[in-house]
């Protein structure tokens, strides 16, 4: 078996895009965590100073803690307590958004598997297969992050 033109593989993904548009949701979640994703392109921002020189956003975090910091000594009981609440949902939604765009990323590769098959293209096994390779799926993702 030879591999495919660059021309054919592209005529291949277009074809798998256009007819299986229910996975374009599943696609969206997954380029938060692929190559050039929203992630990475947060996570590369850089903070321009006056003089136009690049800094890290890493040597503004000090700053940026201690004004938070100081904002919340004057916080009142209740004024914790929905901070508290907010911490809370806000790491609910981040873990759920994270485990969203892992296991998309996985229904993904198993849909296009599929295809490539010539097999019926299922969202719910699809979806059954990147949920149950969700781990190796964020190992993966994170040491691409550390070598990367």
């Amino acid at each position: 078996m030879r591999e495919p033109l660059y021309r054919q593989a592209l005529s291949q993904s277009w074809q798998f895009a256009w007819r299986h548009k229910t996975l374009w949701a599943l696609g969206l979640f997954a380029s938060v965590l692929g190559h050039t994703g929203l992630l990475e392109l947060t996570s590369e921002l850089r903070l321009s100073t006056e003089r136009a020189v690049l800094v890290s956003g890493w040597r503004v975090l000090p700053d940026i803690l201690a004004s938070f910091f100081s904002g919340l000594k004057t916080l009142s009981y209740d004024g914790w307590i929905w901070f508290a609440w907010l911490g809370i949902i806000l790491l609910g939604a981040g873990i759920f958004f994270v485990f969203t765009a892992v296991a998309a990323q996985g229904a993904l590769v198993r849909a296009s598997a599929d295809f490539v098959r010539h097999k019926a293209v299922n969202l719910d096994r699809a979806w059954i297969a990147g949920v149950s390779h969700f781990w190796r799926l964020l190992i993966l993702n994170l040491a691409r992050r550390l070598v990367v």
